[in-house]
């Protein structure tokens, strides 16, 4: 998009990709992802908008490759993908750890504040993330 506001508008067409596969690790040397600290958190941002991206220079709106004239050009949200996420998680201490996975909406900046994401307070009783979301988990022993 060259000059002008940008306007999201409502997505109907059809859309590249119907998956998204990805495994969430500490950086592209590591195959896995280290519990933080007590207190500390990590964040994953998916569905980032061209105008949205939360600091990470990554779209991640599916391209429309036929859509309705009056439409988006691209799948805001990417309605109707898949997410296949998996955090190999890693332990590096002796101690047994605990760990919460959490799917929250932050506010939709482009580019952080210093402190990270924001969050509107009080928070809003709905997601912006729909959709059913199954979690496995597979013990020490290799059991689900």
């Amino acid at each position: 998009m060259k000059g002008g506001q940008l306007i999201y508008g409502r997505v109907a067409g059809v859309s590249e990709g119907a998956t998204w596969k990805v495994n969430l690790i500490d950086n592209t040397k590591s195959q896995s992802l280290t519990i933080p600290q007590p207190g500390k958190a990590i964040s994953y941002a998916i569905t980032t908008l061209r105008s949205g991206r939360l600091g990470t220079q990554q779209s991640q709106t599916a391209k429309i490759l036929v859509r309705y004239p009056d439409t988006a050009y691209e799948a805001h949200g990417n309605y109707g993908v898949e997410y296949n996420l998996s955090l190999p998680l890693s332990n590096k201490t002796n101690m047994n750890q605990a760990a919460t996975v959490t799917l929250a909406t932050p506010l939709r900046e482009d580019k952080l504040a210093q402190n990270g994401v924001s969050f509107r307070k009080p928070s809003l009783n709905f997601r912006f993330f729909r959709g059913t979301v199954p979690l496995k988990y597979t013990d020490d022993d290799g059991k689900q």
